[in-house]
């Protein structure tokens, strides 16, 4: 391996954190990797579009100071290594950088540079924003509501990368120690002999970290509803529990911000369905809704929140929350699903 050099721009100040916030001097130093493949045409372009940006906001205030790091490809070709230590460094003492695309084989090689970076780095949330900007092409009919953020696990599940190939001495050793162990469990292996293994991990703290991280970002951006993505029906304890500790991060730690699909069953549980049956309808009426008929009951009420995946509901839908409710002013509601919080202002007008 040739040794890496990376010298630190001359100009431009280090980002800190200070009391769990960024601190952002006027010419931060940003590290960089230009990536794989078309990874050089993207970023020569981005880097104009940021800096254009940054001059359109600051009128020359602030500026970024870019710093090439290296990684992938063009690491390799330099320095003969495919991530070199001194990059995980530069991103562990600028705390902010971006990276290009980075290329890894698929079926074999080296394991993924994209997984070793969150892994080593621990970026846990992989933060999703999906929205329509108009005037860009879409199949869909209402585009203009598609506005959605996704907080994806990013370090655990099977992005830890155990994997043990079908044919090779581990996956025969692992075989042979599960079959001796759990025999009716190997049992249920369709094909084992031919069989490559990966495993799947997902841990209470992992789970918290990432719902918590969504939670967060929904009340502070005034998002009113967050749905946890799982599939818990069929993969009970590992899926299934990061439904249930995401909801005792819900309603452990967030209470007084938050209500829970699940805080909803227990209740219909104990006071049967009659005290939960409202579903809220706009809590801002706008032309498109209809005048609410003479037997719906105009309430205040914690309007529905969405999630991991995060999203602002469909300007005319019914904001039912599917599992978490984040606070929002009052609302109309009728006869149908749940609405616990007690009414704490005067009913909203509704245009003539």
């Amino acid at each position: 391996m040739t040794e890496v050099s990376l010298i630190p721009p001359t100009q431009g100040e280090k980002i800190v954190m200070l009391n769990g916030q960024l601190q952002v001097p006027s010419h931060p130093i940003i590290p960089f990797i230009e990536g794989d493949g078309s990874g050089a045409d993207i970023w020569s372009t981005a880097q104009k579009v940021f800096d254009a940006a940054v001059e359109k906001a600051y009128h020359g205030s602030r500026k970024i100071v870019w710093m090439e790091v290296y990684a992938g490809e063009k690491a390799n070709r330099l320095f003969k290594v495919m991530l070199p230590d001194e990059t995980i460094q530069a991103f562990q003492t600028y705390l902010v950088g971006i990276k290009g695309p980075l290329a890894t084989p698929v079926g074999g090689g080296m394991r993924s540079l994209n997984v070793a970076l969150r892994k080593t780095l621990d970026l846990y949330v992989c933060q999703r924003p999906n929205r329509w900007f108009t005037g860009v092409p879409s199949p869909m009919k209402h585009p203009e509501y598609v506005d959605m953020v996704i907080f994806r696990e990013n370090t655990e599940d099977l992005y830890i990368g155990i994997e043990y190939d079908n044919g090779s001495a581990d996956n025969l050793r692992f075989k042979q120690l599960f079959k001796k162990a759990f025999p009716a469990d190997y049992a249920r292996i369709t094909f084992p002999e031919t069989s490559s293994i990966g495993l799947k991990f997902i841990s209470e703290q992992g789970s918290k970290r990432l719902v918590r991280a969504a939670i967060r970002w929904a009340l502070k951006n005034k998002r009113r509803r967050l749905t946890l993505v799982h599939k818990g029906n069929i993969m009970k304890f590992t899926e299934g529990s990061f439904r249930t500790w995401g909801y005792q991060v819900a309603e452990q730690e967030f209470g007084a911000q938050t209500y829970t699909s699940l805080q909803w069953e227990r209740t219909k549980a104990s006071q049967g369905e009659a005290p939960e049956n409202c579903i809220l309808t706009m809590s801002s009426p706008t032309p498109s809704l209809s005048r609410p008929s003479p037997t719906r009951a105009n309430l205040t009420c914690w309007l529905p929140p969405t999630s991991t995946a995060i999203t602002s509901p469909m300007p005319w839908q019914p904001r039912w929350a599917g599992w978490a409710w984040l606070p929002a002013p009052i609302s109309t509601m009728k006869p149908g699903r749940p609405c616990l919080k007690p009414p704490t202002a005067p009913p909203p007008s509704w245009p003539g």
